[in-house]
């Protein structure tokens, strides 16, 4: 006694696997038309950066410098460097408005040093001490502050 298949048996279980094999690369393609669409939403996308929003001096140069390290563009998911020609030439244009902003913060704070240095001494000059000139001598060599 054999156990067997018929031809059509045999040809209608083929046509079932041709059917599911169709149908699951059609779903295949779907996936992947689904994937290329969800790498270009968030091609650019980053997380919000935070900024200490503390209302003091130094307000101004903490949202600079986060801003500078948020500046480059990448053309990948990974946070890789860009392989774009387009995206690269961007950031070496950024990366020279970086340097300006870095030393326009090394400027803004010299300043901010030199005005606190002027307060101590119109300060001093203010309470007129005996001891005023070696103070104010202090003062200005950067070796006493209030």
């Amino acid at each position: 006694m054999s156990v067997g298949i018929t031809r059509d048996e045999y040809n209608a279980i083929i046509g079932e696997y041709e059917a599911t094999i169709k149908a699951l690369r059609t779903r295949l393609e779907e996936a992947e038309r689904e994937r290329d669409e969800l790498k270009k939403k968030f091609i650019n996308r980053r997380e919000l950066i935070y900024v200490d929003a503390s209302p003091d001096e130094q307000l101004p140069y903490r949202i600079l410098n986060a801003y500078i390290e948020e500046t480059l563009t990448t053309d990948n998911l990974l946070g890789l460097p860009p392989e774009n020609p387009l995206c690269k030439l961007m950031n070496e244009q950024q990366q020279g408005r970086n340097k300006i902003i870095r030393k326009a913060l090394i400027n803004l704070a010299e300043n901010a040093a030199l005005k606190q240095k002027l307060k101590m001494v119109k300060k001093w000059a203010d309470t007129r001490q005996a001891d005023s000139v070696v103070k104010l001598r202090k003062i200005l060599d950067g070796g006493e502050s209030d």
